[in-house]
């Protein structure tokens, strides 16, 4: 859970910088406020599925607030099956109706394991890129930052899903690389 919150809070003051210099009512507030409502377009089933591995995500863009980080947004929250074969390696996708909180300060690791924004701060209808963090289920809940390149061309929604490792993770908890591949290309369902 602290992961999830520096996380936040690195991602927050981040995104932050770039909208004071791209919108004044960030300035004129103490809140940090990204709300895009174009996020929708996302919401839904993903699938991916090469040979016995299947890999489902299903996002729900969710509104969320922290007073201690003094922020509203709008983001994708995520849920994950991947099965080999019959076999489920890792999976909370039963979780994925359940009730969400609006505040984040009370949000538990068990609630989602992906959370994704716009990776520009302006709010547009034409975003092509996600950024964010999946935890990983089954390598003790290792946190890896994901890149989500949206492609619309074609007739179908992909996303081509790209996530990172960092060396030295897992060194005090003894997980080893990632359960995911590190990339792979989901198919809006």
């Amino acid at each position: 859970m602290k992961i999830i919150k520096i996380m936040l809070i690195l991602l927050t003051f981040s995104l932050k910088s770039k909208a004071q210099s791209t919108a004044t009512r960030y300035s004129q507030s103490p809140y940090y406020y990204d709300t895009c409502q174009y996020l929708q377009q996302f919401a839904g089933e993903w699938r991916y599925v090469n040979g016995n591995d299947t890999i489902k995500f299903y996002f729900r863009l969710h509104k969320d607030s922290s007073e201690s980080m003094k922020f509203v947004m709008i983001r994708l929250l995520g849920w994950i099956e991947y099965k080999q074969g019959n076999v489920i390696v890792e999976s909370n996708y039963q979780n994925r109706f359940n009730v969400l909180p609006y505040f984040i300060d009370t949000v538990t690791n068990n609630t989602h394991s992906i959370s994704l924004i716009g990776s520009v701060p302006i709010c547009n209808s034409s975003i092509d890129t996600l950024v964010g963090s999946i935890i990983d289920l089954a390598q003790n809940k290792e946190l890896h930052i994901v890149k989500a390149i949206i492609n619309t061309s074609g007739g179908s929604i992909t996303m081509n899903w790209k996530q990172k490792h960092r060396d030295g993770f897992g060194f005090l908890t003894g997980a080893t690389g990632m359960t995911l591949p590190k990339e792979f290309i989901l198919t809006k369902q």
